[in-house]
């Protein structure tokens, strides 16, 4: 009857630590809840800046496409960087939200930035008439989506290409996450001036990086393809004639996580624990 009794104790023990372990996520200095919020338990707002290279690749000094129309964009890549401004609603300002929430602080210390780019512009479809919407087609072979975790607070998306560079560091040996886009589509308008106005929206499938083990979880699934990808995208741009890099704008990234590996195996010892308390028990009845 003893053995018994310490034997659950423990489990319940196991099962605790398990649960603690669990509430709370930190890859490269980065904390979230992966039970947070529903439908997706990683929900990043994210502020980004635009720009079309005519090459591939990360590049944002150049060369880079000045926007004329929309025909100026042909056979061009759509590229941005951009930062996380809060992940779950948890933010890098200490005390705000107040009460806090938990972390207090997404990344202390630290920030949070990403690149994306390899959208390749293969088609632009437009009658020239400023009053009607161009339509672009686009080619996803090359596409690219990298999150990185850093303790220099040097990216600011409104400091002009040249700072775009910036967007790329960390101080860790992989990106917290690489990836590339499984869809993407972009409805655009034509506003005063020639201004090009954009909203994207994309699905994204993680393929690396020290969080990959907690992103690869394909829990959302195209409409369109019916494929399933890890992470989904939307965001605005707007770029005006004479420009070579858009306005800053905002984004939003969510999908589903899993906890730590280490969590998950406490939770398996936990279960081989009841396990055995169950066949002692069967023992000793």
């Amino acid at each position: 009857m003893k053995f018994i009794k310490k034997t659950l104790a423990g489990v319940a023990m196991l099962a605790c630590l398990a649960s603690a372990q669990a509430s709370l996520v930190t890859v490269q200095g980065i904390s979230w809840d992966p039970d947070s919020v529903v439908p997706a338990d990683f929900q990043a707002s994210a502020t980004l800046a635009q720009w079309y290279q005519t090459a591939g690749g990360y590049n944002p000094t150049g060369p880079v496409a000045v926007f004329g129309n929309p025909f100026s964009l042909l056979n061009t890549y759509v590229t941005g960087a951009g930062k996380m401004a809060t992940v779950n609603g948890v933010n890098q300002v200490p005390g705000d939200p107040n009460p806090e929430t938990n972390p207090s602080v997404v990344a202390p210390g630290r920030e949070m930035t990403y690149t994306f780019g390899g959208i390749k512009i293969t088609n632009v479809t437009w009658d020239g008439n400023p009053l009607n919407s161009p339509v672009f087609t686009f080619d996803l072979t090359s596409s690219f989506f990298n999150v990185f975790s850093d303790s220099s607070k040097n990216f600011s998306e409104g400091s002009g290409l040249a700072g775009q560079v910036n967007a790329g560091d960390t101080d860790f040996a992989t990106p917290f996450l690489t990836g590339k886009f499984d869809e993407f589509a972009s409805n655009t308008t034509l506003g005063g001036a020639g201004t090009l106005n954009g909203f994207g929206n994309g699905l994204i499938s993680v393929t690396g990086g020290a969080a990959f083990g907690n992103f690869d979880t394909d829990g959302t699934q195209s409409t369109t393809t019916g494929l399933w990808s890890d992470l989904s995208f939307s965001g605005s741009s707007q770029i005006r004639v004479g420009s070579s890099m858009s306005s800053v704008a905002t984004g939003e990234f969510q999908g589903n996580t899993i906890p730590e590996p280490t969590s998950l195996a406490l939770v398996g010892l936990a279960l081989l624990g009841l396990g055995a308390a169950s066949r002692a028990r069967r023992n000793n009845g």
